[in-house]
């Protein structure tokens, strides 16, 4: 019997200033329902703000940018985030707050604690 390793798996170290980003607390529950509701922008959000709160530690508001949803494969539009953080807060999984004439992010808390 002959023993190898598929060609998928890379045993090198990633080329150096290449990362892997990591998301801290991240739950396959939450991110179905995020999922359910909103599509891919409500996966997205929730991705951005959890990857957020993993760096600062602590629980809060934090931004959610449009180009921080252009790094998924089908671009998220802007009018799409809208559209998936009204129907998020309609469900009452997320409170957001955006100052429209700033021109600023808007600033995303998630509110659900399924740790399953």
């Amino acid at each position: 019997m002959d023993i190898h390793t598929p060609h998928i798996i890379n045993f090198r170290k990633p080329p150096k200033g290449k990362t892997k980003l990591f998301i801290k607390d991240v739950y396959k529950n939450e991110i179905a329902l995020f999922g359910k509701i909103a599509g891919l922008a409500g996966v997205g959000i929730y991705l951005v703000v959890k990857f957020k709160m993993g760096l600062a530690k602590k629980d809060g508001f934090y931004p959610v940018t449009n180009k921080d949803l252009q790094q998924y494969k089908n671009n998220i539009h802007r009018n799409t985030k809208y559209d998936a953080l009204r129907k998020l807060r309609g469900e009452n999984l997320i409170e957001y707050f955006s100052d429209e004439k700033s021109g600023k992010a808007t600033q995303v808390r998630i509110l659900t604690n399924d740790k399953k």
